[in-house]
């Protein structure tokens, strides 16, 4: 049950790690038809791994939290949002959340700045090894926006 446990990670972390490669810019009602597609995909995916074993149930959480992201407009509830993720996984890098926002194309530069620099504030300092460890495996390129 453990290796499907970690097969389960591996695809939930190669699904994020594609999903902010992507080059493309997501414009009005494709940014909320991606996000609905995300939760579908994170319930198939998840409840495929849960029928055959697996104990990772925190992973059902995580493509519904990136696709709220997707789905909000106002850049005040973006920054709540993202410092709210940040806070359940706190190894989600700055790298990871402009790669989001990047798909995004509502938002301007000055938008970016404040979002991170939003984060950036409100970042708690977590030595607890109980929060989960997700972001830092998927690797992505640093991105300018």
């Amino acid at each position: 049950m453990e290796l499907l446990g970690e097969l389960h990670l591996e695809v939930m972390v190669e699904y994020v790690r594609q999903m902010m490669k992507r080059k493309l810019k997501l414009k009005g009602k494709k940014q909320e038809e991606a996000a609905e597609f995300m939760c579908q995909d994170s319930r198939r995916i998840c409840s495929m791994f849960a029928n055959t074993g697996s104990n990772e149930r925190w992973l059902s959480e995580i493509l519904p939290r990136l696709s709220e992201i997707l789905r909000l407009q106002d850049p005040g509830s973006l920054k709540l949002e993202i410092v709210a993720l940040a806070r359940i996984y706190p190894d989600l890098s700055e790298q990871h959340v402009v790669a989001v926002l990047t798909l995004k194309s509502n938002l301007s530069s000055s938008d970016v700045c404040g979002i991170k620099d939003c984060l950036r504030d409100n970042r708690e300092t977590q030595d607890d090894q109980s929060s989960p460890s997700f972001f830092s495996k998927v690797i992505v390129k640093k991105n300018i926006f």
